[in-house]
């Protein structure tokens, strides 16, 4: 879903924020009170995938959605981060206010900064809920995204350029939370993951987003992404070894049995067609890997959810996300 429809389904209530444009027609961003969400479980389909970022800063109520396969539940003083290319399901929002900024690839791309953005931000490549480590942070931050609120019905360049660099400013707020600002202004040491590394998370993540949503995928090999990379497979795993400890068919077959559970979550599909669908030929012989790699069977995997999500709409109050992926595999 493009962040034009997303932002038209929520009842049509564009009085309280506007979609910036620019020239070219594409969609840029989206920015208002916290509020204007309070229809989205009604307005959005039931699942989507997201073709856009998201950041949402809650300073009263709670939300809770389902993250790809995650649970998510944010209550006063959280900040949310969700990226394109994510399955998503919204439960509730409840009393919920603060504020909230959904900007395009485009977008981000337009942002005039002389660094790799998802080097320099790796939150843009994978985040949730944002443990904050400082609650001056925090207020720093809503003050940012009212900052931009308040610059929504701008018509002029100036507007757009002030949000984008208030962007920038969210972006460094969340680095700084993470304690990744250095004290040098051009760090030589590599203290975050290759830039080849994050190269074939973004193909990997383009590769099954694209394929789950042409219905289905050809089974991935480790060689096809290296010969995309232009470099050897052995040269590749090194660096995603040294990045994260992990091998580049460790990291796709991960990256299967999560889109695995993605499709156990967001859809009514049998366990023998996602089987097919993620190009396994023996419905059996994937649910003895799905076992290995969560610990219990897809149909199971997929009743405790449902019952966690029930508990999690009567009682949100108190639980934490963090422990929620552990209740489903018990």
């Amino acid at each position: 879903m493009g962040l034009s429809d997303w932002a038209h389904r929520l009842n049509g209530r564009l009085e309280k924020a506007t979609i910036l444009r620019f020239p070219d027609g594409k969609a840029s961003f989206y920015a208002g009170k916290l509020q204007i969400l309070d229809t989205i479980t009604s307005a959005v389909p039931t699942s989507y995938v997201q073709d856009f970022y998201l950041f949402i800063a809650l300073t009263n109520g709670t939300m809770v959605k389902v993250n790809q396969d995650r649970p998510i539940v944010a209550q006063k003083g959280s900040i949310y981060i969700s990226i394109p290319g994510q399955i998503k399901r919204w439960e509730l929002m409840e009393n919920a206010e603060g504020y909230f900024l959904a900007f395009s690839k485009q977008f981000l791309s337009g942002i005039d900064y002389q660094r790799n953005m998802y080097s320099e931000f790796p939150m843009l490549l994978s985040k949730g809920l944002v443990t904050i480590k400082d609650p001056k942070l925090f207020d720093d931050f809503v003050s940012v995204l009212a900052r931009i609120n308040s610059k929504v019905n701008s018509k002029n360049w100036i507007g757009y350029e002030l949000i984008s660099l208030w962007t920038l400013e969210l972006l460094f707020l969340l680095k700084a939370n993470q304690g990744l600002l250095q004290t040098k202004a051009f760090p030589t040491a590599p203290e975050f993951p290759s830039i080849i590394s994050l190269q074939f998370i973004q193909l990997m993540e383009n590769y099954f987003v694209d394929g789950l949503q042409n219905k289905g995928i050809k089974r991935p090999m480790v060689g096809e992404f290296a010969d995309a990379l232009a470099i050897h497979p052995n040269y590749l795993n090194e660096h995603l070894i040294s990045a994260f400890g992990k091998t580049a068919k460790v990291m796709l077959t991960e990256r299967c049995m999560l889109a695995a559970k993605c499709k156990l979550l967001h859809s009514r599909l049998t366990v023998s067609e996602i089987c097919y669908l993620l190009d396994y030929d023996n419905p059996s012989y994937f649910s003895r890997m799905f076992r290995k790699h969560v610990g219990i069977s897809p149909g199971q995997y997929r009743t405790n959810f449902e019952k966690l999500i029930v508990r999690l709409r009567a009682v949100p109050v108190g639980l934490e996300s963090g422990g929620l992926d552990r209740t489903i595999s018990r």
